[in-house]
């Protein structure tokens, strides 16, 4: 009985697979989801390199499609995405920073301010329209405040807090969808 000879998937293939990946900041890229209908980026994908000169890949939907389906619907399912060699570049994660207790002190003043100009502005305003028709969201002081919710400019905040309460980043959504940047923010952690 003869052995199979295994082949590790080169990672131009898998990359070959998807609607132009571009590469973020953070070494991980973004493209269009081929699990669902996808007008904007939404889906993530990881490359770990490893010590070996080979590399693993991951998938993360922000419309939350598993790795399985997104696999699947990408024509990669079978193929083992942990063992793939590294036959075109990738750029190295870059290392998360922990944020200085000055920086998550500004965070938290600005999450509060975003908040108390969220709560004085007229129920026909577009951060409150946003919420309260795209996510079924009635804001009062409270509920704003327990949900990290505010105003930016004309942008609805979203503030992220840890397990702790303290707060790990913020980022502002486009209320206009013309608007070419849908999310701004960079996280801290």
């Amino acid at each position: 009985m003869s052995a199979t000879a295994y082949a590790p998937t080169p990672l131009s293939t898998i990359l070959a697979a998807f609607d132009d990946p571009t590469e973020q900041s953070d070494g991980t890229l973004l493209t269009r989801c081929p699990a669902h209908p996808d007008s904007d980026p939404s889906l993530v994908i990881h490359v770990n390199e490893h010590d070996d000169s080979r590399v693993s890949v991951g998938f993360g939907c922000r419309s939350r499609c598993t790795h399985g389906v997104v696999a699947a619907a990408a024509g990669l399912d079978g193929m083992n995405l942990n063992d793939v060699t590294a036959d075109v570049a990738v750029s190295p994660k870059k290392p998360s920073v922990p944020a200085s207790t000055s920086a998550r002190a500004r965070l938290e003043v600005e999450a509060n301010r975003a908040a108390a100009r969220l709560m004085r502005t007229e129920d026909d305003h577009p951060v409150r329209l946003m919420l309260r028709e795209r996510f079924g969201i009635g804001l009062d002081t409270e509920t704003a405040s327990q949900l990290g919710i505010g105003l930016d400019g004309t942008r609805l905040r979203v503030t992220v807090r840890r397990a702790d309460g303290s707060v790990a980043y913020a980022q502002a959504r486009a209320t206009d969808p013309s608007d070419p940047i849908r999310w701004l923010g960079d996280a801290n952690e």
